[in-house]
């Protein structure tokens, strides 16, 4: 990596493989796990529920016990609140312990649901990515916190990752069409329209569909296929940042807010660079997607800088703010999650 030719220190790609390396030798302790917010996901619909936990209810607090084995990977919700607004549900999970790795503690994850008030049924993956849930791990005990002025309508579970009617993953053919779109970008780098093919062509990866890796209980984004592939494609779109190329921006943002490991840590990094120091083109490129959102929540300086750089990038978008109006409510909007994520 480290091709964007934004100014960064290229060191911290080894330090990153160390802190890794020392963090699976436990030489450093894991940290807590922090509970995330989630929200909804259509792709969890419908939830045909195949559990049947114990049910309990003791004030604001809802149990489920569930019986040996199960693994609940997807919930979903019916809530109405009295004045129809949205409902921040606390749940907490606890790990059954497994006969086969009597030594392993999974411990409790804990983290908030947001569901509509409306009574309309929501739906929520239970896995690792969304709630920091351990994946394809039984569950002992399943909490909730629901207000008991909230009417309860549905909750149920199901183990089965997915209902959704299967749709073709477009890889590995889509892989073939990308590296032909490379080589004729390559043939002729000065042609726009092969540029255009490539980025959307890339933009195709990043949606689920319905693949699946060997070891997938649940969808994933197409590109986690293409494995290390996936290193050279966004160097490109980032090259293609450079030189002021919203549609890259865009794509680099889709493939940011769907990473996970290192993948993640090293885009993150490259996301807090193009904040500082391509913010027009972020702006002019705003359009308050679940995207745009996701990639600058995720934007992570270099740690050595810390929340210091954190807050350069603050006072650059608060400048913006009041020097050009028309950009202001975008400011806004990144000033607002850069400063929750300076606040942690």
């Amino acid at each position: 990596m480290g091709k964007t030719g934004l100014p960064h220190n290229t060191s911290r790609y080894g330090t990153l493989l160390t802190v890794l390396a020392l963090s699976s030798l436990s030489i450093i302790p894991a940290l807590e796990a922090q509970g995330k917010t989630v929200r909804p996901n259509e792709l969890a619909c419908p939830v045909t529920a195949n559990l049947s936990p114990e049910q309990s209810r003791i004030g604001d607090s809802i149990r489920f016990v569930f019986p040996d084995g199960s693994i609940p990977r997807r919930i979903s919700m019916a809530l109405v609140h009295p004045e129809g607004k949205d409902i921040d549900v606390r749940f907490t999970w606890a790990g059954a312990n497994e006969p086969r790795v009597p030594y392993v503690n999974w411990g409790k994850r804990t983290g908030v649901l947001v569901i509509n008030g409306t009574g309309k049924t929501d739906c929520f993956f239970l896995g690792w990515r969304e709630t920091d849930i351990p994946e394809n791990v039984p569950c002992k005990e399943f909490a909730l916190v629901v207000p008991e002025s909230i009417l309860v309508k549905e909750i149920s579970f199901s183990s089965l990752p997915s209902e959704k009617p299967q749709v073709l993953c477009p890889m590995p053919e889509l892989v073939r069409e990308i590296e032909q779109a490379f080589e004729d970008c390559k043939r002729n780098p000065q042609d726009m329209n092969k540029t255009q093919v490539l980025i959307q062509l890339l933009e195709k990866a990043t949606p689920r569909y319905d693949c699946r890796r060997s070891y997938d209980s649940r969808p994933v984004p197409a590109w986690w296929l293409g494995d290390h592939d996936a290193w050279r494609w966004v160097d490109y779109l980032l090259d293609r940042v450079l030189k002021d190329d919203g549609d890259a921006l865009r794509v680099f943002e889709k493939f940011l807010a769907s990473s996970d490991g290192a993948f993640a840590e090293v885009w993150s990094e490259e996301m807090s660079e193009i904040l500082r120091n391509k913010p027009l083109l972020v702006l002019e490129n705003w359009t308050g997607s679940e995207d745009n959102r996701m990639a600058v929540g995720m934007a992570r300086p270099w740690p050595l800088h810390g929340n210091p750089e954190i807050d350069h990038l603050i006072e650059i978008y608060r400048d913006i703010a009041a020097k050009e109006p028309k950009y202001k409510s975008a400011c806004d909007e990144i000033i607002r999650i850069l400063d929750e994520k300076s606040n942690k």
